[in-house]
């Protein structure tokens, strides 16, 4: 019995390429791909001092993950707010696609306790209402105790900058 030799053609340089960006991808974001693969969002809290990097962190990391995330800021309706308001019509009128993020930046100099009870609120309504769709959300807030207490308890990572 003669066993058949199948031939193919490899492109080296993108399979290269496919280990390198597995080897150095973060565990986080394996992490995050994984939840998505599997029907769940991922939600991800960015807490630190003013300064820290915050918010340079959550763009570098929701530019990695969604590609798509740049080109909205190209067809005017950037994925990115200080409120949970634009984010929550979004998924109501069903402007994200599966896997796609959506960015809560803080405000400069919160002092507001409104704002944090506000997005504990949205994170509380994505993990309920919209779960299904699959939108990704990140959060960047001051470290403060009602942030701990609220966000950090309903975020499925937290990330600390220090």
């Amino acid at each position: 019995m003669s066993s058949r030799v199948v031939y193919f053609r490899s492109r080296p340089r993108q399979i290269v390429e496919e280990v390198r960006k597995a080897l150095c991808e973060p565990r986080l974001f394996r992490d995050i791909r994984t939840r998505n693969k599997n029907g769940r969002n991922a939600i991800v809290l960015v807490s630190g001092d003013t300064g820290a990097g915050k918010s340079r962190f959550a763009g570098w990391m929701v530019e990695t993950l969604d590609s798509s995330f740049i080109s909205s800021w190209q067809n005017g309706t950037p994925n990115i707010s200080i409120s949970p308001l634009p984010m929550i019509e979004a998924l109501k009128y069903d402007l994200l696609p599966p896997g796609s993020w959506w960015f809560i930046d803080e405000p400069r100099d919160v002092k507001n306790v409104n704002w944090r009870e506000e997005v504990a609120q949205a994170l509380r309504d994505v993990l309920t209402e919209y779960r299904f769709k699959i939108v990704n959300l990140v959060v960047c807030s001051p470290m403060f105790k009602k942030v701990q207490n609220d966000l950090r308890d309903l975020a499925h990572y937290w990330v600390r900058m220090e």
